[in-house]
């Protein structure tokens, strides 16, 4: 059973089907605060905010559902590679007209999943991350990367005590 605070949650002020119609914004702040009223009272939804690259690093933010994710492929096939294999080939994002570039890079040559596809609405990321998938979102960027995570938890059929 989960933690629950005497704190009452306050509702969510916008109305959530006409934010998920809205495309995604450059903002990272502001994509986040979007994503934190879109999934407001889900608990298995993780925000994981990180930095990368170069000097001066860029932010960006993975969004899955525990449960949902296979997290050592999130890890090995996502995080690791942005964390230490994007800054070892050199690229700073000094210029921030060569984020979409950044974007293709990272798409192309740092993920080593088999399954990445960008999107570009709240819908579309509403739809992949409930799916599954992990969502790679980068300041700057409207746009964001879609990975294929997919791995759901099962339970084996046992053969009951009590017979």
């Amino acid at each position: 059973m989960r933690y629950i605070s005497g704190k009452k949650k306050r509702e969510p002020e916008k109305d959530t089907h006409v934010l998920s119609k809205e495309p995604l914004s450059a903002d990272l702040e502001q994509n986040i605060e979007s994503l934190k009223l879109l999934l407001y009272g889900c608990s298995d939804a993780v925000l994981k905010q990180f930095r990368f690259g170069l000097e001066p690093q860029t932010k960006g933010v993975m969004v899955y559902f525990d449960g949902l994710v296979n997290k050592s492929i999130v890890e090995l096939s996502i995080l690791k590679p942005l964390l230490i294999d994007l800054p070892k080939l050199g690229i700073c994002i000094e210029d921030r007209k060569n984020i979409d570039s950044l974007l293709e890079t990272i798409k192309e040559s740092i993920l080593t999943l088999a399954e990445v596809d960008t999107l570009s609405t709240f819908d579309e990321l509403c739809v992949r991350v409930s799916s599954g998938d992990t969502v790679i979102l980068i300041d700057g960027c409207d746009k964001a990367l879609v990975a294929g995570t997919r791995c759901w938890e099962g339970r084996g059929v046992e053969v009951p005590d009590n017979e």
